[in-house]
């Protein structure tokens, strides 16, 4: 599991918000690796579903699905299914559409994803529940003190522009994109950063580099970070930016802010929805290396006098919309009609 993936976090907030909400609940985690993985997997969710005889069944990705189908069809078993972005864009496989039509409740996280499904699925309305994405507030919190952090990445006297996500040629989370547009920004501010944060490889990285090997004194690479180092990194930054594709959301984006960051997103998909159509970010084409640049260059003007207060009102903007509490009572509410169906 990747410490920073936002499906995997989706999954352990929801977990633990139907415990607070009184449900008892039976994990199976698909653990990373190839065919004896999946082989485990699929004996572990067997004998779950034969031992402890649940009354629901959640499934935390539609690639599980299958399973589902299982449980439904041998045990009678009602489940939900859940749907974020990337793998809702089309579906193809019978087996899925058969699992979106079979489930009681189709959770979606965002409405950009609710209508990737209902373009393909003349669902019920009744069965679709939208469940955004949280941030816990006890997690994500400033930290005084931010050249100190920087000081102890060896960042101190520059400023930093962060990406933390995962890398993968396959993907469209945008670092490439974002080194691209470093250029014009290192022409106002030479001596800034580009922090790139996260597990994985995109060769498109390697791609640019070799275009503008000045580059490379620019580019920090950290690779795989825990979550302690997650929040410094949140803190210590002069601007976040993400200017993915397919992104059903962006967790990443409201854990930034809530950490007190200026952040930066595609004027696009789950992450325009995710930043209020702009009311807690900056909106950019992701395609556009003028547009990420000129971004870029508004944070880090405002960020050499942005003070303590501002950094606080990032905070508090995110947490009255997106606070853990609230999603809390929302699962619950999500728990009790389960049960009331």
């Amino acid at each position: 599991m990747s410490s920073i993936g936002g499906i995997e976090k989706y999954n352990r907030d929801f977990i633990a918000a139907l415990e607070t909400a009184g449900v008892k609940v039976h994990t199976v985690q698909r653990r990373v690796g190839g065919l004896g993985s999946k082989v485990r997997f699929f004996l572990e969710t067997l004998l779950g579903l034969l031992i402890f005889r649940p009354t629901y069944l959640v499934c935390g990705h539609l690639y599980f699905s299958p399973m589902a189908i299982i449980a439904n069809t041998l045990l009678g078993l009602r489940y939900s299914l859940s749907l974020y972005g990337i793998e809702a864009i089309r579906i193809d496989k019978s087996i899925h559409k058969k699992a979106i039509c079979r489930a009681d409740r189709v959770i979606v996280i965002s409405e950009y994803t609710k209508q990737l499904v209902t373009r393909q699925f003349p669902l019920d309305p009744e069965k679709l529940f939208m469940l955004i994405s949280s941030v816990d507030e006890e997690r994500y919190f400033l930290i005084p003190g931010r050249e100190k952090l920087k000081k102890k990445y060896g960042l101190e006297d520059h400023q930093v522009i962060l990406t933390l996500s995962r890398l993968s040629s396959g993907e469209e989370k945008g670092q490439h994109r974002v080194l691209v547009a470093m250029p014009e920004v290192l022409k106002r501010y030479p001596e800034a950063r580009y922090v790139v944060a996260g597990p994985g490889i995109d060769d498109r990285i390697t791609k640019v580099l070799t275009d503008y090997p000045s580059l490379k004194r620019s580019l920090v690479q950290i690779g795989p970070v825990s979550e302690e180092q997650k929040l410094e990194l949140y803190n210590l930054c002069d601007v976040f930016i993400l200017p993915s594709k397919n992104e059903g959301f962006g967790i990443v984006f409201i854990e930034a802010l809530a950490c007190g960051a200026q952040v930066i997103a595609s004027d696009a998909y789950g992450c325009r929805e995710g930043l209020r159509d702009g009311l807690l970010g900056a909106l950019v084409n992701p395609d556009d290396s003028v547009s990420i640049s000129r971004a870029i260059l508004n944070a880090l003007d405002r960020s050499s006098y942005l003070n303590e207060k501002q950094r606080i009102s990032n905070r508090s903007k995110t947490m009255e919309i997106y606070s853990y509490q609230a999603w809390c009572e929302t699962v619950k509410t999500l728990a009790e009609r389960m049960v009331a169906r």
